[in-house]
């Protein structure tokens, strides 16, 4: 079976605007997290976390959070990410359809490049 590729074009300025709008509610949103915010700067989009299974540090910025989020839509489109919320995917342009369980995928993304935890 022969693939089709699926390209997504989107501005810079909406693309961070997306990821400053999914990223304001995550301190408090992902408290029951196993990555726990500790410390955030809405102004400069940086965010510290501790892993709470491993007590492992974290700081994520802008600049994986953009590489994190790319990664994420392509493989929620291959539909390798069943447990991220369908209302994402039909529309993962609108920071309302993110919840917490998704914005914690993005910033396990930013992280580890993967999700590895739920």
């Amino acid at each position: 079976m022969k693939n089709i590729e699926i390209s997504i074009s989107m501005p810079e300025t909406e693309f961070d605007q997306l990821i400053d709008d999914i990223m304001a509610g995550y301190p408090e949103a992902g408290s029951g997290n196993c990555l726990k915010c500790t410390d955030f700067k809405y102004k400069t989009c940086t965010f510290k976390f501790t892993d709470v299974e491993t007590d492992k540090k974290y700081t994520v910025e802008r600049p994986k959070l953009r590489i994190a989020l790319k990664q994420m839509i392509e493989d929620l489109f291959k539909g390798e990410l069943p447990g991220i919320g369908q209302y994402v995917l039909q529309d993962f342009k609108e920071a309302g359809n993110w919840d917490a369980y998704a914005a914690d995928a993005l910033v396990q993304y930013a992280i580890f490049e993967k999700v590895i935890y739920g």
